[in-house]
């Protein structure tokens, strides 16, 4: 499990600054991926969605 940093978090009671706080979480993930990272991950997301036909088109 050397694949796994610990670390003491708090969480906003407040829904909208919950997702606020997650969404900077994110933004800060996926740039930390390449390019091709990102567009797997872009993928992968629109089929959970199911917006994967949109992606195709562009």
């Amino acid at each position: 499990m050397t694949d796994i940093k610990w670390k003491l978090d708090g969480e906003p009671k407040n829904n909208y600054e919950n997702a606020k706080k997650l969404l900077l979480e994110t933004d800060k993930a996926i740039s930390a991926l390449t390019l091709e990272e990102q567009r797997k991950l872009a993928y992968e997301f629109a089929q959970y969605k199911g917006i994967y036909s949109l992606f195709q088109m562009m």
